[in-house]
C-alpha cells in the first residue's frame, strides 16, 4: 500500500472515531430491540419455533456485532462502510418491527420477520464485498 493510501485510511479513521463505538452499541441494541419485538409478536406461538425465529431475527445483528469488533483490523474505507451499514440494518429493522408489532398490526407478521433479516444479510454482504473490493484497488 502507498504511502498516500496509508496517509488517506489512516485520516478515514480518526474522521470517525466516534462511528465504530456506536456500530457496536447500535448493533446490541438492534439485537436486544428486535428479539424483543419477536417476542412480543410472537408470544402465543409454539416455543420451538418463536425460539428458531428469534435465532434468525439476531443473527444479521450478531454478525454485524462480530464484524464491527474485526473491522479494526480491516481497511479504514470497509470498516466504516460496515458500520454505516450497521446503523441503517439498526434503524430499519427496529423501524419496521416496531410498526408491525406495538400497534397489534392486522396483518400477518410473520413473513416480515422472515423477510427482513434475509435482506439485511443481502445488504450486508454486498455492501461489505464491494467495500473489499474498492479498499483492494
Amino acid at each position: 500500500m502507498t504511502q498516500v493510501k496509508r496517509n488517506m485510511e489512516n485520516s478515514v479513521h480518526r474522521e470517525h472515531g466516534w462511528l465504530h463505538p456506536v456500530a457496536l452499541a447500535a448493533s446490541i441494541t438492534g439485537a436486544v430491540g428486535a428479539g424483543g419485538l419477536m417476542l412480543l409478536a410472537g408470544h402465543n406461538s409454539p416455543r420451538l419455533l418463536l425460539a428458531l425465529l428469534v435465532l434468525w431475527v439476531l443473527s444479521p445483528f450478531v454478525v454485524l456485532g462480530l464484524a464491527n469488533l474485526a473491522a479494526k483490523r480491516w481497511p479504514a474505507s470497509v470498516s466504516t462502510a460496515l458500520a454505516w451499514t450497521t446503523l441503517a440494518v439498526t434503524t430499519a429493522t427496529l423501524i419496521i418491527y416496531a410498526v408491525i408489532t406495538l400497534p397489534a398490526a392486522a396483518a400477518p407478521r410473520a413473513f416480515l420477520f422472515l423477510v427482513v433479516p434475509f435482506v439485511s444479510w443481502l445488504l450486508i454482504s454486498t455492501v461489505v464485498v464491494i467495500a473489499m473490493l474498492k479498499a483492494r484497488q
